[in-house]
């Protein structure tokens, strides 16, 4: 059975997983929010549906941090967030840029 899409509200906070590399100086650089490998589009979790241990602890990793953008932030810039879960990962969603010819 298909997990249910959840809405996703401009106040909803976004987990992003953080690489060592995407910190300089105490500070994300520009690759914290920049595809990975693999990634069509920027793959987040929704903090609500999950917590910072269990978003931290699917990725199998201990040497991971995490940073939290509010959705409202994310639609200033002109991208969308969609509830977008995968297997064991019912949390996650997509940044997706939206092309203009193809938005309504």
């Amino acid at each position: 059975m298909p997990a249910r899409l959840e809405p996703i509200s401009p106040d909803d906070d976004l987990y992003r997983r953080i690489v060592p590399d995407n910190v300089t100086n105490g500070e994300l650089n520009a690759g914290a929010y920049s595809l990975r490998p693999g990634e069509e589009t920027l793959s987040v979790d929704i903090a609500r549906l999950t917590s910072p241990e269990e978003c931290l602890a699917r990725a199998g990793r201990t040497d991971l941090g995490l940073a939290v953008v509010i959705v409202s932030d994310v639609i200033a810039l002109g991208l969308v967030v969609e509830h977008d879960p995968v297997r064991a990962k019912l949390a996650r969603a997509s940044v997706i840029l939206i092309m203009p010819e193809r938005r309504g």
